[in-house]
């Protein structure tokens, strides 16, 4: 009878190790795959907001270099522009699933301070060249803040930042090449 004892004790402790080790084993994985999610979402808003500068970006370029934009070039930058501000709204209310609240009210944010770029305190407007510049420092501004929100959501170390700029495809690869 002493060994039936035995053997039930190591059995139980046997399926007891096993069911814990599959329990963590799950949670760790559910726990990845939420992360990866979290993180394609942020990289993909990322991806908009860094296409989103590209209209004020190239006409102040025109504007600055006094070279015009032709109609054609002028028409597919106002046609990104609307499908990445579309693409915006999307991303605030379908991944808001993945991204945090802070997030999404600096999207909101961001989207005010679009209604008012190229105005005055007083509701005035301004010159085009005004809207431009507030329209690219608005994007610019939202895009580092989401980036900074993407960090700390991600729980991604201060040190790994120029990492996480390269996997989410934001900074260029730089070669390693030596002089001899």
């Amino acid at each position: 009878m002493d060994i039936f004892w035995k053997v039930l004790a190591g059995i139980l402790i046997a399926w007891l190790s096993s069911w814990i080790t599959v329990r963590a084993s799950l949670e760790k994985f559910r726990t990845e795959r939420w992360w990866e999610k979290q993180a394609d979402a942020y990289s993909h808003l990322l991806g908009v907001l860094h296409d989103a500068k590209e209209y004020s970006s190239k006409n102040l370029d025109a504007e600055w270099y006094d070279r015009a934009l032709s109609k054609v070039d002028n028409q597919e930058l106002l046609d990104r522009s609307n499908a990445v501000e579309s693409e915006i709204e999307r991303i605030m209310d379908v991944d808001s699933f993945y991204l945090s609240r802070s997030t999404i009210q600096r999207l909101k944010k961001y989207k005010a301070s679009l209604r008012k770029a190229g105005t005055d305190n007083s509701g005035e407007n301004n010159s085009w060249e005004v809207f431009l510049q507030d329209t690219y420092t608005a994007t610019n501004s939202c895009l580092n803040d989401v980036m900074d929100i993407a960090k700390l959501e991600l729980n991604v170390p201060e040190h790994n930042k120029g990492l996480l700029s390269l996997a989410l495809g934001l900074l260029p690869l730089r070669s390693s090449s030596r002089k001899a």
